[in-house]
């Protein structure tokens, strides 16, 4: 490890620079250090194996500037993000080089070559790894009766990789690369790589003990019944898409609070309830013109789909609850329980009711790929069974009049985040390395801390508990709603 020629960063490997992807070799580091034993490394002669990297560079270059493959039109170079298509044209202008894919190590892949010509030699990693992506998918189609090949060859394959942008040269040039020298395997449709996830103003670090593993979440959280899906939301509401993003409890809270629960979570409560409240449960007889009713829902949905589809998924996790509050809106607007008060059996109300269940039946579909250990719960307050593989258009169900929906238990725990709060040790504003004078908390309210313990597993983690006054979310009864 040592410093960056090209940016400076001041943890480059002897392979690649983690911040600016670029490519480097140990003697190009400055100030090299073993990160074994600290001291600068000591050149020995030895002998490797090379993949010609460099015979690559032209179809590369087409490919991933024009999407052209073989004289033809293998993707949409556009729908490709910026900063992945400029870290591969950095590298091709560099001038790729023969790339070396062994190792001398005691531990790995041993080259698979006869005799003893490779004795002592292992296979570099990231040649290594991108393999096993085709070794496993054999291995899951032997075990559930699947053609592997149909996933990895043949030019309806739709291959895509996501991952980290400090892996974007393996899966956009090297791994291509060898894929094509082998002549029968799919390309890459699109590597839509996300940036740096940070923790709370900083870098996730082991050996600082900065950041929470996900056994520690799930332990810290077990009382929490909405854990999964509220730390999935939470992620993909802040994925770093475009840029670096910070990871930040305060905003853990909000989302689950304001989003989940105060949004989607009120407004499916409020249908179901005022639905069992004025028709015992049942999905009312209405003629409502649901075309003209749910226009705007309609062109969110599309909206979303589309979304997905281009690997937006910030964008359309924004949409989703766009969704929701404009039922919340047409719920508000309509006020069935005012109608209620002036005529029982005005037909408002079940036109209010039969628009309001199809838009959660909607929302219950939608919401899959964001929360979904809360998405079926949602489906069966409704009656309908959890969604199963297939295009959205066939698994979009209306309920039909007359039908019973199912459970009628609230799903959402108002206030479970706020009253559980995970910190690395000493964390406050003035022992915060990330804050500034200029900085100020922000006031979740105030309470009274009775215990603090350290989290296992975790050498800078402590768990609070506080005495707080309870944290109320409205599920609508009807009346003033």
């Amino acid at each position: 490890m040592g410093i960056c020629p090209k940016c400076g960063h001041k943890e480059a490997y002897g392979d690649q620079c983690e911040n600016c992807g670029t490519a480097l070799s140990p003697l190009e580091l400055i100030e090299p250090q073993s990160m074994l034993s600290g001291k600068p490394p000591v050149l020995r002669p030895t002998k490797h194996w090379y993949f010609r990297l460099d015979k690559h560079a032209g179809w590369l270059r087409e490919w991933i500037e024009k999407g052209i493959l073989d004289g033809k039109q293998h993707h949409d170079p556009d729908q490709w993000k910026k900063h992945v298509v400029g870290q591969c044209l950095s590298w091709l202008d560099g001038g790729l080089q023969p790339r070396a894919i062994t190792r001398d190590l005691d531990w790995g892949i041993p080259v698979p070559l006869p005799g003893d010509e490779a004795k002592g030699k292992v296979l570099y990693v990231w040649f290594d790894a991108p393999i096993g992506y085709i070794s496993s998918a054999k291995q899951w189609a032997l075990e559930n009766g699947k053609d592997w090949e149909a996933y990895w060859k043949g030019d309806d394959v739709d291959l895509i990789h996501f991952i980290g942008k400090d892996n974007i040269v393996f899966h956009c040039i090297v791994f291509p690369a060898m894929l094509k020298a082998h002549g029968e395997y799919a390309l890459p449709r699109n590597v839509p790589a996300n940036q740096f996830l940070n923790f709370e103003g900083q870098k996730f670090s082991k050996s600082r003990g900065w950041g929470i593993e996900q056994h520690d979440y799930l332990e810290e959280f077990a009382s929490f019944p909405n854990k999964e899906d509220a730390l999935r939301y939470a992620l993909i509401r802040n994925m770093p898409e475009n840029k670096d993003a910070d990871f930040k409890w305060d905003e853990f809270a909000d989302f689950y609070d304001k989003e989940l629960a105060d949004n989607l979570g009120n407004f499916v409560n409020r249908v179901v309830v005022l639905t069992e409240k004025y028709f015992g449960g049942i999905v009312p007889d209405s003629n409502a013109d649901l075309g003209d009713i749910l226009a705007e829902a309609d062109v969110l949905a599309r909206r979303l789909t589309r979304e997905l589809e281009a690997f937006s998924f910030k964008a359309a996790c924004q949409t989703l609850m766009e969704i929701s509050s404009f039922g919340n809106t047409y719920l508000q607007d309509a006020a069935p329980w005012a109608l209620a008060k002036e005529n029982p059996d005005d037909p408002r109300i079940a036109e209010c009711l039969f628009a309001s269940l199809q838009m959660v039946a909607l929302l219950s579909v939608l919401c899959q790929p964001f929360i979904p250990f809360t998405a079926p719960r949602i489906r069966a307050l409704l009656g309908l069974e959890a969604l199963k593989d297939g295009d959205l258009a066939e698994v979009l169900s209306r309920l039909e009049r007359g039908t019973s929906p199912g459970a009628r238990e609230p799903y959402w725990d108002p206030g479970g985040v706020v009253s559980q709060n995970l910190r690395p040790k000493g964390y406050q504003q003035a022992g915060n390395p990330g804050a500034s004078e200029s900085q100020t908390p922000s006031d979740h309210g105030t309470g009274t801390i009775q215990a603090a313990r350290a989290v296992q597993g975790a050498r800078r983690l402590r768990r609070f508990c506080q005495a707080r006054p309870a944290h109320r979310h409205d599920t609508g009864s009807g009346e003033g709603a």
